[in-house]
């Protein structure tokens, strides 16, 4: 977290950073990164933060974090009526050579200074001109509501996450059914929508063998004859609350081989998540 607070401190105070736009769902009004905000604003940055005051249990935390972006001249966006904005996202963009570039940071936790010492999470940080791209028209979505309708890299909730789940778990199943090699690996924190369940049943049944690391609620019931035999769940209780989520496939090839597809997640499987939140899937391609 200090690396993500640093990243944002520095564009706060270079004088070739033009603006700032970051993703709020928890943290807290005296966080460093509020501070960082505040400082660009008051250096005359564009400052856009989209804050969700639906966060559960810190509804009354983010209206006042709201208040004192606005009165340092940070433009606040409160997100779209029917959905909440889950996804972690901050993007950066800097005058360099007579050309503007941009910097994006993908997470899966919240830029919270307490939770961020008791949770583990992954952090992303690329200049990839695709990823920033599309977390441009992410940021566009959620200030203007208009419909991202082609990103490069990323996948998103809701628009097109279920329906992703649904060809990468069939893709896997083709895989089976032709003796290729095969597999599902997941980290996430909770597994309850029934339609993926029912799918990765449907998977198991083909050959398809899946292990997963689920924290919290799991509502797939493995290891049964006939139904999810080749389908393993663990869970982690440790020091920290594991909150970051993965979700990996072998497209085609055994796994921890180049061939497999591995995407990094704000979300879980469930239906808020896949159907009611702004969410983001992000590929790691090196």
């Amino acid at each position: 977290f200090d690396v993500v607070v640093s990243f944002l401190n520095q564009a706060a105070i270079d004088p070739n950073v033009l603006n700032i736009r970051q993703t709020l769902y928890r943290t807290t009004p005296e966080s460093p990164i509020v501070e960082a905000l505040i400082r660009a604003a008051e250096l005359g940055k564009s400052v856009i933060a989209v804050i969700e005051l639906k966060a559960r249990f810190d509804e009354e935390n983010n209206v006042q974090l709201a208040r004192n972006l606005e009165k340092s001249g940070v433009q606040v966006a409160y997100g779209l009526v029917d959905l909440k904005v889950h996804s972690k996202l901050t993007l950066i963009t800097r005058r360099e050579k007579k050309k503007l570039v941009s910097y994006a940071h993908y997470g899966t936790g919240n830029y919270h200074p307490t939770t961020a010492k008791i949770y583990t999470d992954f952090s992303f940080f690329t200049a990839d001109e695709d990823l920033c791209d599309d977390a441009r028209k992410v940021f566009n979505f959620l200030t203007s509501h208009v419909q991202p309708k082609k990103l490069k890299k990323i996948v998103i909730s809701p628009n097109s996450s279920f329906q992703w789940f649904n060809r990468k778990i069939d893709l896997e199943i083709d895989s089976a059914i032709k003796s290729k090699p095969s597999g599902i690996w997941l980290k996430c924190n909770a597994i309850v929508d029934q339609k993926l369940i029912e799918k990765f049943y449907e998977a198991s049944k083909a050959g398809v063998k899946v292990f997963m690391i689920v924290r919290g609620i799991c509502c797939l019931r493995p290891n049964l004859k006939n139904l999810s035999e080749n389908i393993i769940v663990r869970s982690i209780i440790g020091r920290f609350l594991e909150h970051g989520r993965f979700y990996v496939f072998a497209n085609g090839g055994k796994f921890q081989s180049i061939k497999n597809e591995v995407f990094m997640s704000s979300a879980d499987i469930m239906p808020r998540n896949l159907y009611n939140r702004v969410e983001t899937f992000l590929p790691l391609q090196n």
